[in-house]
């Protein structure tokens, strides 16, 4: 569940983001998915999100990101829902060395992409709305349960958030 320690490991690694990538210029670094809302059942693997100003960075930076320790992984979401790779979006992952266990998830973007403030509205909406958090929590507890594959959970939870209204 969501405790502050959630945010410290985000404070912190954001920071590392922020200094690792200090050449680029006006950064986004967002904490969202289930560990950025207090009292939601999580797994232990932060979400972040980060911006960048230029396709050009975004492709430099994920080069630093991958010296890093990050496995890029490409454009995961259009692998999910089997479109073509979008440019401006990539997913990397963090493991321990064996490749077992995902501490962290990276979602890299190109500025004004639409799922990132797409992802925003959406946690800022759970913070917000308690019972809104209650369902997606149902509906995630409903899916493990279940034994959904890890790509129909997410496509699950995907048709979720695209059934709010206020997300485009």
């Amino acid at each position: 569940s969501w405790s502050s320690s959630n945010e410290k490991a985000f404070l912190w690694t954001k920071s590392k983001l922020l200094n690792s990538l200090s050449i680029f210029k006006d950064i986004q670094i967002k904490h969202f998915g289930s560990t950025s809302i207090p009292h939601l059942k999580a797994k232990p693997i932060l979400d972040i999100m980060i911006a960048f100003q230029s396709s050009e960075d975004l492709q430099q930076a994920l080069l630093t990101l991958e010296n890093f320790g990050f496995i890029n992984k490409g454009d995961a979401v259009s692998k999910l829902y089997k479109q073509p790779a979008d440019p401006n979006r990539y997913f990397l992952a963090f493991y321990d060395n064996k490749q077992e266990v995902d501490y962290l998830h990276l979602h890299a973007f190109v500025s004004g992409h639409p799922d990132f403030s797409r992802n925003l509205k959406f946690r800022d909406s759970l913070r917000k709305n308690k019972n809104l958090a209650q369902e997606y929590q149902n509906l995630k507890e409903d899916l493990k349960q279940e034994k959904k594959s890890r790509t129909e959970y997410r496509r699950i939870k995907g048709k979720f958030i695209e059934s709010l209204s206020f997300i485009p």
